[in-house]
């Protein structure tokens, strides 16, 4: 149905508060986080461990000794390494918290 991509760079902080939010979304089949070179890897975060753990649809794929963020790629990285089954991507940052997902039912695909 959906993929979700998220792109961090040293937002650990940020990402555990997000993502429970999002992971309760039975419309979205999976996660992928593009780690971008923080200084701690998003991996090693124990609340990031349980949500794996507990949903097992989200992967992170790390990315090391970039000097500098490039947004561009990592959402390219992300798009790359989700599921191709999934109709719909959500492109998501760190910040945002899904309050309600009622606005998920109106989304329709165009098909030519």
């Amino acid at each position: 149905m959906m993929s979700c991509i998220i792109a961090v760079m040293d937002r650990e902080q940020a990402l555990e508060q997000m993502l429970p939010s999002w992971t309760k979304v039975e419309k979205i089949k999976d996660f992928v986080i593009v780690d971008w070179n923080s200084p701690k890897p998003i991996i090693e975060n124990s609340t990031i461990q349980k949500q794996m753990k507990e949903y097992g649809n989200i992967k992170i794929i790390r990315v090391e000794d970039e000097k500098y963020f490039y947004r561009c790629l990592a959402w390219n990285l992300a798009f790359q390494n989700t599921n191709p089954e999934n109709k719909i991507l959500l492109k998501l940052d760190a910040d945002y918290i899904n309050l309600n997902d009622s606005w998920m039912n109106h989304l329709h695909l165009y098909q030519p």
